[in-house]
């Protein structure tokens, strides 16, 4: 039997232990017979004995693990690598590692031009010693389908770390991301990072991450709940991402405050405006998460990371517990993108329909904000 756990141990080092002891069994099984006498040795002392042959050839170096093959092919029978960069590199006198995987078939998606590029971040499936999972995203409208195709490990949360994870993509893309825009959440570190890679490319600030952020403000000065829900209601303060920005201050925010009754609550409101002007008028370019500019010269596929938010939950589910091992990680997320490059196919050949991905969320200037407008004007 030890035979045959060493040779299953390194045929795919992301295979549990325990997987691959049950697997020798299978395997003896079908070779001999379940009625055989051979003696099989326990799972504990089998579990053990593959962690000890995987030491013995990695020298207990994980990160040497995901280079060995087959691991760093996408299959044994497909050796192309599912492992597209593994990146050390030196910032500020402290050493820094970055890894990236992607599926062949999905990376060649971000090299065709003006398609949108959806980047987010998430960190309870995030292996140690890696502080976050940032996946890239894109949607391939020949398919309908919003499709997770990089998966890259962060050592931290800094703008040089951004910087250097787009440049990586790009570079595996053989410097052919040409995105229409890109949509991403307020990180100020990625913002900054994605004007740097892809001067003059709008970046669309997810419009759900924006009023997550103003919902909890309005939580936190203990505004009561049905007033927060009324304003956060499509039509009332989301307005103010679709009329002109030169138009916010002066007649959008008075045409909210009109919408919402701040009887009891003044005060407060008047708290929260000010937080709105000096964060979101100032401290962020308006232009992050108000898209009339844009969107007069280009169509909006999506102004959320919600197919990337709903991916992320996904995957935070396909896990037992939260930060997996790196091999068990990488395991998981080579198994999804199969799966969707499988799904691709089906679609193709008509042996499936695109799955629902919900319905876009969009914002129209209302009626009532171009009468409360030229009121305002005839007053």
């Amino acid at each position: 039997m030890r035979e045959v756990l060493e040779a299953l141990a390194t045929t795919d080092m992301s295979v549990a232990p325990s997987a691959v002891w049950k697997a020798a069994i299978r395997h003896l099984h079908r070779k001999h017979g379940e009625n055989t006498s051979l003696r099989y040795l326990p799972r504990h002392r089998a579990v053990s004995f593959v962690k000890n042959v995987r030491k013995e050839l990695t020298g207990g170096d994980v990160f040497r693990a995901i280079e060995l093959e087959p691991t760093v092919f996408v299959s044994p029978d497909d050796e192309r690598p599912f492992l597209q960069f593994h990146y050390v590199y030196a910032h500020a006198g402290v050493i820094k590692r970055m890894i990236g995987f992607a599926h062949p078939d999905l990376l060649r998606l971000l090299k065709y031009p003006k398609k949108p590029l959806f980047v987010d971040c998430t960190f309870k499936v995030c292996p140690k010693p890696f502080a976050q999972l940032a996946v890239v995203m894109s949607y391939d409208p020949a398919f309908d389908l919003y499709l997770p195709i990089f998966y890259v490990l962060l050592p931290d949360k800094y703008q040089d770390t951004y910087w250097h994870l787009l440049d990586n993509v790009i570079m595996q893309c053989d410097l052919q991301v040409e995105p229409r825009y890109v949509t991403c959440d307020f990180e100020l570190g990625l913002v900054n990072a994605v004007r740097q890679q892809f001067a003059g490319v709008p970046i669309v600030g997810c419009l759900f991450h924006w009023k997550q952020a103003l919902r909890r403000k309005l939580i936190d000065l203990r505004i009561p709940k049905e007033t927060v829900s009324h304003v956060m209601a499509s039509g009332a303060i989301d307005v103010l991402t679709v009329i002109p920005i030169d138009e916010i201050a002066e007649k959008g925010i008075p045409f909210v405050r009109s919408r919402v009754d701040e009887s009891g609550h003044r005060v407060k409101w008047d708290t929260f405006w000010r937080y709105f002007k000096r964060t979101w008028m100032r401290t962020y370019d308006p232009a992050l998460w108000n898209v009339n500019a844009i969107s007069e010269t280009m169509d909006i596929v999506n102004r959320t990371n919600n197919a990337l938010e709903r991916f992320n939950r996904d995957l935070n589910e396909s896990f037992s517990s939260a930060h997996p091992n790196l091999l068990a990680f990488m395991a998981v997320i080579k198994q999804k993108s199969k799966d969707h490059v499988e799904l691709i196919e089906d679609i193709r050949h008509h042996r499936q329909e695109a799955p629902p991905h919900g319905n876009l969320i969009t914002v129209e200037i209302p009626a009532a904000y171009r009468a409360f407008c030229e009121q305002q004007e005839q007053e």
